[in-house]
């Protein structure tokens, strides 16, 4: 007899991981727009400027290798605030330095760091959210694109009153202490549970299946939050405070969509949310792509933050669902699908900028969501699924 899973609540330690996750989501997604103005600062080109989002890859990837270790050695606790400071230390060492050197020490700090919220919040959320999971992931995911609409809108007005980009980046992402401070009191934050030596380090081919997904979904993403506003800045002039504003177009979509995507979650197989955001996010990507107008293109973007918003998530609950109890590993595991698509994905663009310019360099999106489409209906078999849908 199949059960209905409990009605999803949200409680204070949903909110704490939710805000956690948005602190994150406004540095990442507040270093596309900053990294045009340090470009334009320091005189970088594509590739060099690339290299930030590079770095910043590379330290996610050391936070997947090493996250699950380090939460069982510090717990979850201690480790969401090593989490916050480190992230909060690499904003500052990055909007400080005059020098490539020390701007690239400063995302590499955050991103290593910092990214061990990435690995925290699913795990913590799956946990006590159990069949939920799916949606509080999108609900989450939601919110750190809430917050992470704001830092490109910060960083264009920090532009347009004459202070420069540096001011709207610290101004997104400073608050994160306090914020954990406050959120954190009275709140228990359950540990992991303990894990069978069948179980840890095993995680199964349809685990393998949707992280593989997870790289080319996030690479995906991460081309278009870094650089939409380049591609805008190049094709159509627009100014500098305009096309990092239009970035938040994009998150704005994100945001609405996982809104969306987190009620879809409670009644709609995984499956079918995934093959249907992938249609709405190449739609929306082919107009951004090959419109002759900036605001079509710019409307397009909207529609493509629509479709992309519930590729991870729901990919990502399709993963963290196959673990069973094993979700510090699967949660770190999947950092290391994050850290490989920031990695790959915007630097390959980048190198594609500086040889064929920026236009054609963004033909690598459509066929990263080209693969994801066939992986996902090549395999149907192998997705587990992450929520029982509720009649």
């Amino acid at each position: 007899m199949q059960t209905t899973p409990a009605p999803f609540r949200r409680d204070r330690l949903t909110w704490l991981t939710y805000i956690q996750l948005g602190f994150y989501g406004a540095l990442i997604n507040g270093l596309g727009p900053a990294l045009a103005g340090l470009r334009t600062d320091l005189g970088l080109s594509h590739a060099e400027a690339g290299l930030h989002s590079s770095l910043f890859a590379v330290g996610m990837l050391s936070a997947g290798l090493a996250g699950d270790r380090i939460v069982r050695r510090l717990g979850r606790r201690r480790t969401l605030w090593l989490s916050t400071i480190g992230l909060t230390a690499g904003v500052l060492v990055f909007v400080l330095g005059r020098a490539l050197d020390v701007t690239l020490a400063g995302v590499l700090l955050a991103g290593t760091v910092g990214s061990l919220v990435i690995l925290l919040v699913p795990a913590i959320l799956s946990d006590h959210h159990g069949p939920r999971r799916a949606t509080a992931f999108s609900e989450a995911n939601s919110v750190s694109s809430a917050m992470g609409a704001v830092a490109p809108l910060l960083v264009g007005a920090s532009i347009a009153l004459g202070g420069g980009w540096r001011p709207g980046l610290v101004a997104a992402t400073i608050l994160a202490v306090p914020a954990l401070a406050l959120l954190s009191r009275r709140v228990e934050i359950p540990e992991p549970r303990a894990v069978t030596t069948e179980s840890h380090g095993r995680l199964g081919v349809a685990y393998r299946v949707h992280w593989v997904m997870l790289v080319l979904v996030i690479s995906a993403e991460f081309c278009l939050v870094f650089w939409t506003a380049d591609f805008l800045r190049t094709r159509f002039g627009l100014e500098p405070s305009l096309a990092a504003g239009a970035v938040t177009v994009f998150l704005v979509g994100m945001v609405t969509g996982r809104a969306a995507g987190a009620r879809l979650a409670l009644h709609h197989d995984p499956d079918v949310v995934v093959r249907v955001a992938l249609l709405v996010a190449a739609a929306g990507f082919a107009i951004f792509w090959l419109s002759p107008w900036a605001a079509l293109s710019v409307a397009g973007v909207l529609v493509a933050g629509l479709g992309m918003a519930g590729l991870y998530p729901m990919t990502l609950g399709l993963a963290v669902a196959s673990a069973l109890e094993a979700t510090d590993l699967a949660a770190s595991r999947a950092a290391l699908a994050s850290g490989s698509a920031v990695l790959a994905g915007p630097l390959v663009l980048a190198a594609l900028a500086d040889a064929a310019g920026i236009f054609i360099a963004f033909a690598i999106v459509p066929v990263l969501l080209a693969l994801s489409w066939v992986l996902q209906a090549a395999v149907p078999k192998l997705s587990v699924r992450a929520v029982e849908p509720v009649p």
